[in-house]
């Protein structure tokens, strides 16, 4: 699997305290820098991983759904104590996060504005969700499955940011395989879907079915 990338590629999980981006906290971020999607995770990948304290008590559902309990997070960090080096960073790099354009880039710029910085993911950064090429392609949404349709595995595990970074991945590299595309950083970009199904334009929807532009 190859991808080529001007910039490096980081590719993040949150885990927070609910569903609306603006309103949720984040309680876990997870960040992998990679040079190309192609890389492996290994001991010299530069990481940002931690627990965060929202500062107020983790809803039931979310502690059942990721394992993250209250007295995980009691001693973490408020996001604002972490909000610079969660900057530097992401700083310089396109990104990439399963749901991403709906949830964890929302969700990350809206924490990052709470503590009077800029959004940290703005419209020159080359960004990517590879749940809208599944949920187009596919019609389906979950990482589970999406996981198990593109890899043939199956991971049993608390949804934690370096396990869904790591499905994620996996996800984005065999629909590169998949779909025949081998599509740069620079062509990233954010863009009406139409009948394109990833934000480089690379893949299309044609008669129900995964196309590649030529």
């Amino acid at each position: 699997t190859h991808m080529t990338n001007q910039r490096p590629l980081v590719a993040f999980d949150l885990e927070a305290t609910g569903t609306p981006p603006e309103e949720a906290r984040i309680i876990e971020i997870g960040a992998y820098k990679l040079e190309s999607l192609g890389d492996e995770i290994t001991e010299s990948t530069p990481v940002f991983e931690m627990l965060i304290n929202p500062q107020f008590e983790i809803p039931e559902i979310v502690t059942e759904l990721t394992g993250i309990k209250q007295e995980d997070v009691m001693d973490a960090p408020p996001f604002r104590a972490v909000a610079l080096h969660v900057w530097e960073f992401f700083s310089g790099c396109d990104v990439m996060a399963y749901n991403g354009a709906s949830y964890d880039i929302p969700l990350l710029n809206a924490e990052m504005r709470r503590e009077g910085y800029d959004d940290i993911i703005t419209p020159d950064v080359n960004w990517i969700d590879p749940m809208m090429v599944y949920r187009n392609s596919e019609r389906m949404y979950s990482l589970e499955y999406a996981y198990q349709f593109y890899t043939g595995r199956t991971i049993e595990q608390d949804h934690r940011s370096g396990t869904d970074i790591r499905m994620m991945l996996g996800v984005a590299r065999a629909q590169v395989e998949r779909y025949e595309s081998e599509p740069t950083g620079e062509s990233m970009q954010k863009a009406a879907l139409g009948e394109r199904l990833d934000f480089q334009g690379h893949f299309q929807y044609l008669n129900f079915d995964a196309v590649v532009r030529q």
